[in-house]
């Protein structure tokens, strides 16, 4: 109302009748139907014009760029789809860098400001290393400590931006100790394979710590290739063998283990009457019979924290033998496999403790039961069939006759909930049931045939009453390219982007489907 019938952006200002600065504030606002969307490469940026109320392309709208200091970087013009594109001859200047687009068409102005970050990536792994357009390069070491007075080899492996070899040329090496100070420095020239081996010998009064070797090019040390760290400390080596056995290969509930130490001096009487002591650490691991690789074993849907137990101590006898022991509990219930990783450690007489560790798993279950994921996703009003699998401990197929299938239709909701004062958002998953049948077992294999009613996520569970075991898995319906609609994403402030595959070879055509919360135009961009 303020602006009446004027398109443009206008300074808001309001403030109250003391007319002092704390008591005023003020905001850019935009009354435009000019809808922008920009997208930054690292030396150009593209822009794409379209109305707000009729989400039709903009042509011959003016384009132009700006940095920070208000220094114009690039202009244009829009063409019919209204699409303009601008192409550098190298990457921004890391001083004039793009902040903002304006946009002008006839009577009308708006603008979009480039530097923050308006996708909501607060779900994506958005860490790691910088992409180097230049090159890169892998340092290593054999291992990770060496002795004062020993000598450190070393290797790096140097590829382009292509991860390709590059050209043999010299590269400079700089290794410096825990202290900052540089102990050693050279050149080493690649081999046509991008690799280059050189290395050091320490002094025998080098100080103890973390040493650091870099590689980077000539004249290029403030920004190196790549680095590794290293420890350099003056222990000795154990003067004691220890060893671990136990004559069963597996545990089922209930069972009891005995673990049977022996330890002896290296140069070969036994470690009598040194201390001993031993403890468990029990976690979920996958069940990976041989001969079943077809079927994944498990179900996600439960969970087991890792348990840690101490098992006791003592004293080693005359011939350097101890013995500890473990009950496995009956009321675990993890998703597949339990694996028990014993630790037994000796005391030398210095008081520094040796130890070996001993794996047995343990099987919670009488019967294992796997899902084959079918090879593609399902296609809704369309029927799938899934395989389905029971398999003992020992990796033979189970003979219980039949298991219960169920289908689910997993619906997430999103909402904003506030912690501490600390506004968050938070994901509700809800599993509704769609279908559930008894599933006939042959041989330790079966066949479950649903029908998925409408695209989307489902779980599909399987369970055995009588062995409490279970296995799920989560798959999708949706509708390929060239069908009916699939329907939107479920996420408000996402599209959803999925391929028909994996991988293409060069010359394929990939099918890709785009799920958004709302309609509307789509710029669609591919990099490679």
């Amino acid at each position: 109302e303020l602006a009446g019938a004027t398109k443009g952006v206008f300074l808001l200002t309001a403030s109250d009748a003391s007319g002092e600065y704390w008591g005023e504030s003020e905001q850019l606002v935009a009354v435009t139907d000019l809808g922008i969307a920009a997208r930054v490469a690292p030396s150009g940026i593209t822009v794409w014009v379209n109305t707000i109320l009729g989400m039709k392309p903009v042509g011959g709208a003016a384009v132009k760029v700006y940095s920070k200091s208000n220094q114009l970087l690039a202009s244009g013009e829009t063409d019919e789809n209204g699409l303009w594109t601008w192409t550098g001859k190298g990457p921004w200047d890391s001083q004039l860098q793009p902040a903002l687009a304006t946009v002008e068409k006839e009577d009308d102005l708006s603008f979009l400001k480039l530097e923050g970050n308006l996708l909501a990536d607060g779900g994506f792994d958005t860490g790691g290393r910088p992409w180097s357009t230049g090159y890169d390069a892998l340092v290593f070491a054999p291992r990770g400590v060496f002795r004062p007075g020993e000598k450190v080899d070393f290797t790096t492996v140097v590829r382009d931006s292509g991860r390709l070899p590059p050209e043999p040329f010299p590269v400079v090496y700089s290794i410096r100790s825990s202290m900052g100070r540089e102990v050693a420095r050279g050149t080493a020239m690649l081999s046509p394979q991008g690799m280059a081996s050189f290395n050091t010998s320490l002094a025998p009064a080098s100080p103890t710590g973390t040493y650091t070797a870099t590689v980077s090019v000539p004249g290029g040390e403030k920004t190196p290739l790549g680095r590794t760290e290293f420890f350099v400390e003056d222990f000795v080596a154990p003067r004691l063998e220890v060893k671990a056995e136990s004559d069963k290969l597996f545990l089922a509930p209930g069972e009891k283990i005995e673990i049977s130490i022996m330890s002896s001096y290296l140069f070969g009487a036994p470690a009598a009457g040194l201390p001993f002591e031993g403890e468990i650490r029990a976690s979920s691991v996958p069940f990976q019979p041989e001969g079943w690789k077809a079927f994944t074993f498990g179900d996600p849907e439960k969970k087991f924290e890792p348990v840690v137990e101490f098992l006791g101590n003592g004293k080693l006898d005359e011939s350097g033998r101890g013995s500890v022991s473990f009950s496995s509990p009956e009321g675990w219930s993890p998703p597949s496999s339990i694996s028990l990783l014993f630790h037994l450690r000796v005391m030398e007489e210095s008081g520094r403790w040796v130890s070996t560790t001993l794996r047995r798993p343990m099987h919670p279950y009488p019967v294992f039961i796997g899902i084959e994921k079918p090879s593609s996703d399902a296609v809704p009003g369309k029927e799938t069939s899934v395989r389905v699998a029971a398999v003992t401990p020992e990796g033979q197929a189970s003979g219980i006759g039949s298991v219960i299938g169920e289908l689910f239709l997993v619906k997430r909701h999103y909402n904003l909930v506030r912690v501490e004062n600390q506004t968050r958002m938070q994901m509700q998953t809800e599993l509704i049931p769609q279908f559930e049948t008894t599933v006939p077992l042959k041989e330790g294999t079966g066949t479950f045939s649903f029908t998925p009613r409408s695209w989307g996520e489902y779980v599909i569970r399987f369970s055995d009453a009588d062995s409490g075991s279970s296995a799920s898995a989560s798959m999708y319906a949706w509708t390929p390219y060239g069908m009916e609609e699939a329907g939107g994403s479920s996420l408000i402030d996402r599209v959803i982007i999925k391929a028909d595959k994996g991988k293409y070879a060069p010359g394929e055509t990939a099918s890709v489907t785009f799920r958004s919360p709302f309609a509307g135009n789509m710029l669609v961009t591919v990099d490679t």
